[in-house]
């Protein structure tokens, strides 16, 4: 007797509802692999997924709601941690990825084309992104080397890197406003995470915590009027940006528990529907959810039956 797939964990990507409710992606889909980190395209319909298997990882595309799921990325190196370009034709993703980072490269999510690197640096980079104008590559070092996770922006065609947020702290979570005006990240410089906000590219200006005992993972809705993240308490936490010239914020707000879901932790663990009112999260499954008992009778004869051919 024996069960196929071993104990290894398995994870579904999910939409839960502002009230918590959850239903499946897609029901039929089951990810080879233990998907690490995702992105939903700005238009809702593909989904970009980093799948770590058999030591390496790389990214996969997955059409919604029934599509087909097609590997993009190939090779012995890990390419991981794919964000959508604000036209939805390409990904940002981190090639020849290590234990402390890799390297910003742009591909078509489609497949076509070679991919092309966007930026060459000492550094190596824990996450990269492209703000919605197409204007500036956002990146942060790997928090495994000196800098702990420092954010930068570079101009694209450009190779100058602008510090955004950077300090003896580890910062954390990178996320730019729709608009282009804000940059908000979490922040440990207090001893517990924080969310904190910035003005973009001019992140020296000032600064504010927006979060109240805890916070991580920010990701700002598509009308750039919502901050959600993750509270200390594990709850998923709305805050209200009241619009105009200047930067103000109203109290944050619980909306359900995010304790069932996985916190990716260097990149926010979950993205937003078009119309703000769903996230994507992850789920991590029993692995007997994918494991198959076998019984196998009359197995002494069967082996002395091969033996004799």
């Amino acid at each position: 007797m024996y069960t196929t797939g071993g104990a290894s964990r398995s994870r579904r990507v999910v939409w839960v509802s502002r009230e918590g409710v959850e239903s499946p992606v897609d029901s039929t889909w089951q990810s080879q692999g233990l998907v690490a980190a995702f992105s939903l395209s700005p238009d809702g319909k593909s989904l970009a997924v980093d799948v770590a298997l058999s030591g390496n990882n790389a990214v996969w595309v997955k059409q919604l709601p029934m599509g087909p799921f097609s590997r993009l990325t190939f090779g012995d190196t890990s390419n991981l941690r794919p964000t959508w370009t604000a036209d939805g034709r390409s990904l940002v993703y981190l090639a020849n990825a290590g234990t402390n980072g890799g390297s910003p490269m742009l591909r078509r999510a489609d497949g076509t084309g070679t991919a092309q690197p966007l930026l060459s640096s000492r550094f190596n980079f824990g996450q990269a992104f492209e703000t919605r104008d197409g204007k500036w590559l956002v990146v942060r070092r790997s928090f495994f080397e000196p800098g702990a996770g420092d954010i930068y922006a570079v101009r694209l065609g450009d190779s100058t890197l602008v510090p955004l947020a950077t300090s003896p702290a580890t910062e954390l979570d990178a996320a730019v406003s729709p608009d282009g005006r804000w940059l908000a990240y979490s922040s440990d410089e207090s001893g517990v995470s924080e969310i904190y906000v910035r003005p973009f590219p001019d992140a020296a200006s000032a600064r504010w915590q927006v979060s109240a005992a805890g916070g991580s993972d920010p990701v700002w809705s598509h009308s750039g009027r919502e901050i959600f993240y993750r509270g200390g308490q594990n709850e998923m936490m709305t805050l209200a940006i009241a619009p105009g010239a200047s930067f103000s914020f109203g109290q944050p707000k619980a909306l359900f528990s995010a304790a069932p879901y996985v916190s990716i932790g260097a990149v926010p663990s979950f993205d937003l529907s078009p119309d703000d009112k769903r996230f994507l999260m992850l789920r991590e499954t029993a692995p007997t959810e994918r494991n198959e008992l076998i019984l196998v009778q009359n197995w002494t004869e069967e082996m002395k039956a091969r033996a004799r051919k």
